[in-house]
């Protein structure tokens, strides 16, 4: 079975969906045969990229039996795939804003066009599959297959002294409180610091690492609420920085708010933080119900209720070694359910699955 790969999004551009492709690619290359059409150049190569990926697929790998595409807004490239080579399955990967994206050309071609013609649709959570139901996508087409997150064998040293002098404050006696993401509304950070750090300063710091359109918003709060002694917005962080964040942090905070047209199809940054042997405090909505089992990696509480995420975080910090058990705890079931390795084999059987008409045919044809 030979297996082509077509990914619009990336490395070396940097971002969640770039960094998931990279991962799928070569999980699944160590199980199958995988040819691969990359742009490796963002979004600015995609009016470029589209076309030439199209006379690829036409003309240099005729021979793929099952053509998976790496996000929602390549299903326009799916349906000409399907225009040129109808019996070749073509498998499209739909993340949350793939579903929800607001633009009205989308959602008419998108959504009622291209991606219903693909001959299966996998979701990341199954709340991305079911606002895909809601707007009218065919539920025999889709299945769930969550985000992956690679294994963390060597995490740097915890080293508070380091931290304090990048923060320049004294950290002692304080718990470090950690968000990793890009900086967009639903994530809930700015609403957070209003609403609860306000309430645990004393008792907490609270890091904010990503960068992205909010970031504004997010410095404004701290400086509106006096709270820059206490919570600091990184913005965009290095590998090296985001490893010295993970080893001194407590606890992930995912405080994601409801956002109308831009939904949480996952959570990855959940797994990132599993994986370093922390625990997630997240909100009860859309993917992160997905990426957390309550009491296993983390907490689900109601989203926006500063009271239900004040009392947790206290109750957490008053036993530090409780907390470092279930950190250890959480990296345990996230490697048991959300490692490449077992992300990579779920594909394999679906991509096999579809695959295997076609191979039935061929050889009824011999």
């Amino acid at each position: 079975m030979k297996l082509l790969f077509i990914s619009r999004a990336y490395p070396p551009v940097v971002g969640g969906l770039e960094k998931h492709n990279q991962a799928l690619f070569a999980a699944l290359r160590a199980i199958i045969p995988v040819q691969s059409i990359l742009n490796r150049k963002g979004k600015k190569a995609l009016p470029f990229f589209l076309p030439l990926a199209m006379f690829k697929v036409l003309f240099c790998f005729q021979e793929s039996d099952v053509i998976l595409l790496g996000d929602g807004l390549l299903g326009v490239l799916g349906w000409f795939i399907k225009l040129f080579r109808p019996n070749t399955p073509v498998i499209c990967i739909i993340h949350g804003l793939d579903i929800t994206y607001g633009n009205p050309v989308y959602q008419f071609f998108w959504i009622r066009f291209f991606l219903p013609n693909m001959d299966r649709l996998i979701a990341v959570s199954q709340a991305t599959s079911e606002a895909a139901i809601l707007k009218g996508l065919p539920a025999s087409k889709l299945t769930v297959i969550p985000n992956g997150v690679h294994q963390v064998e060597m995490q740097p040293f915890r080293d508070r002294q380091k931290l304090d002098q990048l923060l320049g404050v004294d950290t002692e006696n304080k718990a470090i409180l950690f968000t990793l993401g890009r900086l967009v509304k639903r994530k809930g950070v700015s609403w957070f610091i209003r609403n609860v750090m306000t309430k645990i300063q004393d008792q907490c710091i609270y890091i904010v690492a990503g960068d992205g359109p909010e970031k504004a918003i997010i410095d404004k709060s701290i400086q509106e609420y006096g709270l820059e002694k206490s919570v600091f917005c990184c913005g965009f962080t290095t590998e090296e920085l985001k490893g010295l964040l993970f080893a001194n942090a407590d606890l992930f905070i995912q405080p994601n708010i409801k956002v109308t047209g831009d939904m949480e199809g996952f959570g990855i940054a959940v797994l990132e933080a599993n994986a370093h042997g922390l625990a997630v405090l997240g909100s009860n909505l859309e993917g992160l119900q997905d990426s957390i089992t309550e009491n296993q990696n983390g907490w689900l509480l109601e989203p926006e209720n500063a009271a239900a995420y004040i009392q947790k975080i206290s109750e957490l910090l008053k036993d530090p070694s409780e907390l470092q058990r279930v950190g250890n705890k959480a990296k345990r079931f996230c490697h048991q359910h959300f490692s490449w390795e077992q992300i990579a084999n779920q594909y394999f059987a679906s991509i096999a699955n579809l695959a295997a008409p076609k191979h039935n045919n061929k050889t009824n044809s011999l």
